[in-house]
């Protein structure tokens, strides 16, 4: 479809009016290193110490080809990255000449230099909105750039940006790029660290077999052992997350064979099996590496890994179940859990963790300490949630800033490249009335064309901020409502009139869920959490709410009357009707009960109170023997029932 661009420089041709149009990004394929560039790469490699390094890039700023605009932004850029990573003293020096030479100069080479340079120094808030916005317009400018290393690093680290963002599709086009650029060169080092970045992406697509081919690739092609054991340890971390835990260790073997284990990667190789040792509830493999996991890491004196230690240890202290040891993992996991609180550290950004802990500690019958560890938890999963949307929006934001930026800019060029030609036509009185007739056409066809665009700018800004709204109230698995959902009900219905006074609360949790998971794989746990949100919306009408509380447990709030043969009636429905019909999943058949606890309320302003009441009645439930509710059917709770289903 022609852009308003295009239809007005076609039909200005004839007056010779021509419009300066964006140049296409720039085709990697013919971006050629130049010899300049090489030779930076190669005083860094040959020089091991800082003071050598930045001699030697001193001694190359004497050459001629460094007055050529991309040699002299990636050697600029190389030492910026030296002083600052090293912590120099001529660091911000470097930087503030990076910064003043961009501007001097209007040079994009320069602008990516430096931004690259504080970026992977760490010293960006890389959760602004105004990094939001630079990143992806220093990314779209990418077509001005002379330096094909800049062009390189640029697009290697904005996927690896979008990637943590989660927008995988994009980054596996933009890393495309910078493979273009390693294959063109012959660049097997980068090569391979591009191939690992796109591995893990389709990783994170959840297509294993294609993450594990590609790192493959990696591995075979990897220019040194050091970079093997790295593209191994990647391998390892795919493994893990498709379950595949037995060649996941056979990995980690590998390792051990092909390079000397010093300290940190024994401990990330141990850390890795105690991972797998404790999901495959292999008890005494994981009692024998934490030990040795809690060793190497107390001789390494460095916290993080003490604590994360820690931690490890408790898990498997706990889930031996030797009385003698309880207390021991109790504390192990505190003074673990207490350092990663009290820092800015914080690799267990991992809510799982947490909700794991409070489910072994039940397990073993400390429910009141499993409830703290379990409200932890989801408070950290929804702090993890939130920003997630946040980072989401903000991109989302940046580019849409970026395209009315592009638009505002087409807009005032059209709009002078009008004038100039009403200009010109004063100047030729011949054709006065021709020039003067088509410049109003123009005018029209441009007005118009303005118009159609706004709007449909206006029209996606409306659905993509729908598509926002919509994302930010539901759960993605199952489509039902979320907690910020729900909040926000509560908040708007205690300002309406309504009367109906009257609540039917219910917390239902789907019974051995755990088991599904582990028996049929994790797709066929999404598809029974689907199935279940299906059924029980089929049970509910439009003003009643039905919210994903967590994991498998979900919250119902339904109006309703103080009816009690009603109330009981509704609980009823819902349990027979998720027993009746197994869920088949590929060719399977899997049979799913629930546990419900409920209760009749007036109103629902102490939330949490009624929740905590609920959750009581849940656990009972579960207690007794699970595929069954208990619940109060009158508004003060003074009298339990128990609903069994009738199947």
């Amino acid at each position: 479809m022609l852009t308003a661009k295009q239809f007005y420089l076609s039909g200005l041709l004839v007056l010779l009016i021509i419009v300066p149009c964006y140049a296409s990004p720039i085709d990697s394929r013919g971006f050629y290193y130049t010899d300049f560039e090489k030779a930076v790469d190669q005083a860094i490699f040959n020089n091991t110490t800082v003071t050598k390094q930045i001699a030697e890039l001193t001694t190359l700023r004497l050459r001629s080809d460094y007055q050529h605009l991309g040699n002299s932004a990636y050697l600029l850029y190389k030492h910026c990255l030296i002083t600052t990573k090293n912590k120099g003293d001529d660091a911000a020096i470097i930087q503030q000449h990076l910064a003043s030479q961009a501007t001097e100069n209007n040079s994009h080479d320069l602008r990516v230099a430096k931004f690259l340079c504080l970026m992977q120094g760490n010293i960006r808030a890389d959760d602004s909105k105004n990094f939001y916005k630079e990143f992806h317009s220093i990314y779209s400018a990418r077509n001005q750039l002379h330096s094909a290393k800049l062009f390189y690093l640029l697009s290697h680290d904005y996927a690896y940006f979008l990637m943590e963002k989660g927008f995988f599709n994009e980054a596996v086009a933009v890393i495309n790029e910078a493979i273009d650029i390693t294959v063109l060169n012959q660049d097997h080092e980068e090569h391979n660290n591009s191939l690992a970045t796109l591995a893990l992406l389709y990783d994170d697509l959840n297509q294993t077999e294609m993450a594990l081919k590609i790192n493959q690739q990696a591995i075979n092609n990897a220019v040194s052992d050091y970079q093997k054991v790295n593209f191994l340890l990647e391998r390892g971390y795919i493994l893990i997350n498709a379950q595949l835990y037995s060649q996941a260790i056979d990995v980690y073997q590998q390792i051990k064979q092909i390079s000397v284990l010093d300290s940190q990667l024994d401990i990330i190789i141990s850390s890795n099996l105690s991972n797998i040792y404790f999901e495959t509830e292999a008890i005494s493999e994981n009692l024998a590496i934490t030990a040795h996991l809690l060793t190497i890491a107390e001789k390494s004196q460095l916290s993080h890994h003490i604590a994360y230690a820690k931690v490890a240890r408790a898990f498997a202290l706990l889930s031996n179940g030797e009385a003698a040891q309880v207390e021991i993992a109790k504390t192990l996991f505190k003074e673990g859990y207490q350092w990663f609180e009290s820092t800015a550290y914080d690799p267990t950004n991992d809510p799982g963790r947490l909700i794991g802990w409070a489910e072994l500690l039940k397990q073993q019958g400390f429910v009141s300490e499993a409830y703290e560890y379990l409200i932890k938890g989801s408070k950290l999963k929804d702090k993890i949630e939130n920003k997630a949307l946040r980072d989401n929006a903000l991109y989302l934001n940046s580019v849409l800033e970026k395209e009315r930026s592009e638009k505002q800019l087409l807009e005032t060029q059209l709009q002078l490249d009008i004038k100039d030609a009403y200009a010109k036509s004063l100047n030729v009185q011949k054709q006065f009335w021709f020039l003067a007739a088509l410049a109003l056409v123009v005018l029209i066809v441009v007005t118009t064309l303005t118009a159609i665009s706004i709007k449909r700018l206006n029209r996606e800004l409306k659905e993509k901020n729908n598509a926002l709204e919509y994302e930010s109230n539901h759960d993605p698995l199952t489509q039902a409502k979320n907690r910020r959902y729900f909040y926000n009900y509560l908040s708007n219905r205690q300002t309406v009139d309504n009367s109906n006074k009257y609540t039917l609360l219910a917390l239902l949790d789907i019974d051995f869920f755990k088991k599904i998971n582990d028996v049929h794989g994790h797709d066929a746990g999404d598809k029974v959490l689907q199935i279940i949100v299906q059924r029980i919306k089929e049970n509910l009408r439009a003003c009643d709410q039905l919210v994903r509380w967590g994991g498998e447990e979900f919250l119902l709030h339904i109006n309703t009357t103080a009816d009690q043969q009603q109330n009981r009636a509704i609980i009823q429905r819902i349990l027979c009707d998720i027993e009746r019909t197994p869920v088949k999943t590929n060719d399977t058949e899997i049979t799913v009960s629930v546990s419900i606890g409920f209760a009749t309320l007036v109103a629902t302003n102490d939330l949490e109170q009624h929740i905590k009441v609920i959750d009581n009645y849940l656990y009972q439930a579960k207690e007794q023997g699970r595929k069954r509710a208990i619940g109060s059917l009158n508004t003060t709770c003074s009298e339990a029932v128990i609903l069994l289903s009738e199947l």
